[in-house]
């Protein structure tokens, strides 16, 4: 449980606040040479409002102008556009970054990404903004977050997972609900708890 924010590294934070690509730094030293199974995990600050605009480095502002201020409604709505878009396009990175770093240790590890964001965010519409409304009265800006996986060939091979069936799976609706069983299911980890059903994997791992 190793809380990088506390490190304030003068590379990744200024001003108090930490970027993401902070979680990036040092990740070599995280993994074990034991050779056992790992799973790391990151938690990310991602596209978190307010403050949109605090959250992307400067060299990942391609959106201007942007909201530079927490009191979202007195902004335009391109303005907070902007901050929020320049957000995703910063998180786009991080998760690019670290397939590659993943990708990099694939002669010694079979690899695989799982990417899950806790929720959307209203930026404006409807008059609404951030998150945290009760779930029936919800718009779909706020309860549809992204998702993603990537697995490498080498992964999917040790694990016998046929990625035909995983892209066939791509535009399912799945939730929150999928991700703790796939994790456990695509570990291998044997529990009383897991549910296949709720494995997004179910089917596609071959006998």
């Amino acid at each position: 449980n190793d809380n990088v924010l506390h490190a304030k590294n003068p590379n990744f934070c200024s001003s108090g606040d930490c970027f993401d690509s902070i979680l990036l730094d040092g990740l070599d030293k995280k993994l074990s040479d034991n050779g056992k199974d790992t799973v790391l995990f990151l938690h990310q600050k991602g596209s978190h409002g307010p403050a949109y605009y605090r959250r992307v480095p400067p060299d990942f502002k391609k959106f201007l102008p942007e909201c530079e201020q927490n009191e979202l409604q007195e902004c335009t709505p391109e303005e907070i556009y902007n901050a929020y878009d320049n957000s995703i396009l910063y998180t786009d990175y991080i998760i690019d970054s670290a397939i590659k770093w993943l990708q990099d240790k694939s002669d010694s590890y079979n690899v695989a990404l799982v990417y899950m964001s806790d929720h959307g965010q209203s930026l404006g519409e409807k008059g609404l903004y951030l998150h945290g409304m009760p779930y029936m009265f919800a718009p779909e800006e706020q309860t549809h977050p992204a998702a993603l996986m990537w697995i490498s060939p080498e992964f999917s091979t040790a694990n016998n997972i046929d990625l035909s069936c995983v892209m066939a799976k791509k535009d399912n609706a799945f939730s929150h609900d999928n991700l703790f069983h796939t994790l456990l299911g695509i570990n291998h980890v044997e529990t009383s708890v897991y549910d296949p059903e709720l494995d997004m994997l179910n089917g596609c791992y071959q006998k």
